[in-house]
């Protein structure tokens, strides 16, 4: 997933995960329904999507929260 740039399968995120360090969500499908529901994801195909703007506002929004802690 990339906001403005090309947009990511869902396969891809395992990947992402990885490189994190992080595990995947365990019900994928029904996280970026809820994703999509709340406007942080636009879906561009059945398999492909892009952050929104809300999507990277909510990002920024959750890292400042880590980092205040």
């Amino acid at each position: 997933m990339h906001g403005g740039g090309t947009p990511s399968r869902s396969a891809d995120m395992d990947e992402v995960f990885k490189q994190a360090k992080e595990r995947s969500p365990a019900n994928f499908p029904r996280d970026i329904k809820q994703a999509i529901k709340s406007a942080w994801v636009h879906p561009i195909t059945p398999r492909t999507y892009t952050i929104t703007g809300t999507g990277w506002r909510r990002i920024g929004e959750a890292l400042q929260r880590l980092q205040n802690g």
